[in-house]
């Protein structure tokens, strides 16, 4: 009876799905109709991740396990990680980072003496450089050297959560800031200058208010159609540089405490992570701009459309870590 209730469940939920969905889209085939693992999606949190497996697993038995690599998992909890939710067309697993044994591989499901077919988590490690220009040589920066997980395999068009994810918690972002400009305009003019400093800042969990913290790293990344869908690119680090204003003529510079903050993506944007067909991803850059001076900067007004900067952000080919 249960199992009969999870399927008209189940069922119900993708026609709700299905209807809401634009006519051009692949329709839901649902699970298949066989012992299988169909799709994996990867939710990343602080420490490690939560995995969801599609397919068609059976109620839960003794001998239900779920393999990584080299690793079996099951309900009672290890330092590998633990089954946390079975259901016959979708089971939730809590697991490590990518670098621990069931952080990344192979995976496959076993119950009741049978295992599934298997299926790829595949790791990318990639470094997105973001500079943002300003007067004279001033200059900030982040590499942001990322961790990122996903099943990027072809399968079936099965209903699935499409939880939004995040960079890995091993990512984290090297920041750097300084140079000196000048700025003239009608009866006076100013020397800005930042103090040469650079620093690390580890990722942070998204979809946190961490504006009051020291420091802050987070992003927000959904796989979907070949592609990580990346948004909500941001760090800081509070008092992280020296600023200096001063004035033409003045005999010495105000000079105030400086935090460090990029939106690399504007409000409601993202850009896309693709992969190619080896499941590398590709090369690529995105740019935002012209954006005005971040500095206080004065110039007249019809000077100032001459001192706008576009800011960019940039990463090279990414190989995928198992092919």
């Amino acid at each position: 009876m249960m199992r009969n209730l999870i399927l008209l469940f189940f069922i119900a939920a993708i026609t709700c799905t299905s209807c809401s969905k634009p006519a051009k889209d692949k329709p839901v085939e649902g699970p298949s109709a066989s012992f299988a693992l169909d799709y994996m999606e990867v939710e990343e949190y602080l420490f490690g991740a939560n995995l969801y497996l599609y397919g068609n697993f059976g109620d839960s038995t003794a001998s239900s396990k779920v393999k990584i690599g080299n690793t079996f998992i099951d309900g009672k909890p290890t330092a590998d990680g633990v089954i946390v939710t079975w259901t016959p067309f979708y089971i939730k697993v809590s697991i490590g980072d990518p670098d621990d044994d069931a952080g990344a591989g192979y995976v496959s499901v076993f119950n009741k003496g049978n295992q599934t077919n298997k299926r790829m988590l595949n790791v990318w490690e990639i470094s997105l450089l973001y500079k943002e220009p300003d007067e004279g040589t001033i200059l900030k920066e982040v590499r942001f050297n990322a961790m990122l997980r996903a099943d990027a395999d072809a399968h079936r068009s099965v209903y699935n959560f499409a939880i939004p994810s995040s960079f890995s918690a091993r990512s984290e972002a090297y920041w750097a800031i300084g140079g000196q400009g000048h700025a003239s305009y009608t009866g006076g003019g100013m020397t800005i200058s930042l103090a040469e400093r650079t620093g690390t800042v580890i990722w942070n969990k998204p979809y946190r208010d961490n504006t009051a913290q020291d420091n802050n790293f987070q992003s927000e990344v959904l796989f979907k159609d070949g592609a990580f869908e990346v948004s909500g690119l941001r760090m800081h680090k509070k008092k992280a540089t020296l600023y200096s204003y001063l004035a033409d003529g003045s005999t010495g510079p105000y000079v105030v405490d400086y935090t460090f903050a990029v939106e690399v993506i504007p409000l409601n944007k993202m850009f896309k992570l693709e992969l190619d067909n080896n499941k590398a991803i590709k090369a690529g850059t995105y740019v935002t701009g012209p954006h005005s001076t971040q500095y206080d900067f004065t110039w007249d007004a019809a000077e100032a459309p001459n001192h706008m900067h576009n800011f960019t952000l940039e990463w090279g080919k990414a190989e995928p870590r198992f092919k």
